[in-house]
């Protein structure tokens, strides 16, 4: 059953987005396209060094929690970025990537498997919300549906 998250959780979830973002080794480019056809094209840009690309569009509303802040990174405070865009790009790096998932319905599921083993077991609902819940919807409809605060019980 989907419900909607307590803000503890949220709160939680976006710190250990800040800080995996804080940890990438590059950063992405952000892009107003959804930038790879595959997989295949966004580990090849990623393991030959070239600038990575990760997907600006369709981002949350006011009142997500996931439409706030965090800092660029640690040493450039003045700057800061959404971090559900964040959340965009870790997912990809740490989930896609090292877990050489690719984007199918198969692919996000080891990719969530993979990726939420950095994350507390208390946001491992809004994860499986996020990441399944958005991924079947675009399987389905073609399209990335508006997003909306959810946890799935049972992850």
């Amino acid at each position: 059953a989907a419900t909607p998250a307590e803000p503890w959780r949220w709160h939680a979830l976006v710190r250990c987005i800040e800080n995996q973002w804080n940890a990438l080794p590059t950063s992405p480019q952000f892009v107003s396209c959804d930038p790879y056809a595959c997989y295949e094209d966004m580990r090849a840009d990623i393991m030959s060094g070239n600038v990575w690309q990760v997907s600006n569009l369709h981002s949350v509303g006011t009142g997500h929690p996931l439409n706030v802040r965090i800092p660029w990174h640690a040493t450039l405070k003045a700057r800061t970025l959404q971090a559900n865009l964040a959340f965009r790009a870790v997912h990809d790096f740490f989930g896609h990537y090292l877990a050489d998932a690719d984007f199918s319905w198969q692919g996000e599921c080891k990719a969530l498997e993979f990726h939420q083993r950095l994350f507390p077991s208390s946001t491992h609902g809004i994860l499986a919300a996020e990441v399944l819940g958005q991924a079947a919807y675009r399987i389905v409809n073609g399209t990335f549906p508006n997003q909306c605060p959810l946890t799935l019980r049972g992850f």
